[in-house]
């Protein structure tokens, strides 16, 4: 079964950037931060650990702090632009859209897949979630409207047109039609297995028409694509307490609401270690804390007026709050 998701999925259980802090993840390397070569040596994508390229695909990109230079120091560079990694100092990228290409690699689907092992196969019938940061390059000058992720036992192939059924068998089809250059938007969703899943496949499996592309720079002069980032992909078992549970035993207080200045958010219990987060209307998370018993203050005067969602995650329980800010 195939799911479409936004960018902000309330009804399903949520992560914690630091996988520790949550649950081990089924994902090595998640964050794209261990490789076989050291800094200040360049990295790139075959270099990582545990992250491999489908055969037959093409090889993706990867971004990392060691690379950057110039006023870009600490930030991963390229020719795709400056992108603060949204945990620690990589993260990869994909193409999701070629046109009017004169290299080896055809227009439309591209072909740029990740591919890695998980640390065990999933078990039959556990509903699993997954979570990941996206973000659009700088140098895109096309957006798309799908990124898909596929769960399968045994190891992809993308040779002889294999490829063109993806998007059949991913279990995740992402709307990414909202996400931008400006911050990293999450995506989430979660499934129940088949049981023996042991490969993820992050990337775009749509083919020709089903490709929804918008022009986004017509006036670029670069290779005419559209490019997004990857970064802190997690996979877990959807165990712990739901929403609901969490809101009705009454452990999380939010004040005042409508906000301007400062928005307090009280814990009654201490639910451990934890992270708080506030999103946008569109999915981009404009606001981050760490948790712990008390009651921690977080600043929104800077923030536009508008609707957001307040985000408290710990020991796979989640808490959803809408929140206002007035001006």
């Amino acid at each position: 079964m195939k799911y479409t998701l936004l960018a902000i999925c309330c009804t399903c259980a949520v992560f914690i950037s630091n996988p520790d802090a949550y649950a081990q993840s089924y994902v090595l390397n998640s964050s794209f931060e261990q490789s076989d070569q050291e800094c200040p040596e360049f990295r790139s994508y075959p270099h990582l650990l545990d992250w491999y390229v489908p055969d037959c695909a093409f090889t993706p990109g990867l971004a990392h702090a060691c690379n950057s230079i110039g006023s870009g120091a600490g930030v991963p560079l390229g020719i795709n632009g400056y992108q603060a990694a949204l945990d620690g100092d990589a993260f990869i990228a994909l193409w999701t859209l070629l046109v009017h290409s004169e290299g080896p690699i055809a227009d439309g689907n591209p072909q740029k897949y990740a591919a890695v092992s998980l640390v065990e196969p999933l078990e039959s019938d556990q509903r699993y979630c997954l979570r990941s940061g996206v973000n659009l390059a700088d140098s895109s000058n096309y957006r798309t409207g799908t990124m898909n992720a596929w769960l399968l036992n045994g190891s992809p192939n993308a040779c002889d047109g294999d490829d063109q059924t993806w998007a059949d068998r991913a279990q995740f089809a992402f709307d990414i039609t909202q996400v931008d250059t400006s911050a990293w938007t999450i995506v989430e969703g979660d499934f129940v297995a088949i049981g023996g899943e042991s490969t993820l496949v992050p990337g775009a499996f749509q083919w020709g028409e089903d490709i929804d592309s918008v022009s986004i720079r017509p006036e670029s002069s670069g290779p005419e694509l559209a490019r997004y980032y990857i970064d802190d992909v997690q996979l877990v078992p959807c165990n712990g307490v739901g929403v609901d549970e969490l809101n009705g035993n009454g452990q999380v207080e939010v004040f005042p609401n409508p906000a301007s200045i400062y928005l307090n958010v009280r814990f009654v219990h201490s639910l451990g270690a934890g992270s708080v987060e506030l999103l946008a209307s569109d999915g981009r998370i404009v606001r981050t804390q760490g948790m712990s018993t008390g009651i921690i203050e977080m600043d929104v005067s800077s923030l536009p007026a508008g609707s957001y969602l307040l985000r408290v995650m710990a020991h796979g329980a989640v808490y959803h709050h809408p929140v206002v800010i007035v001006k």
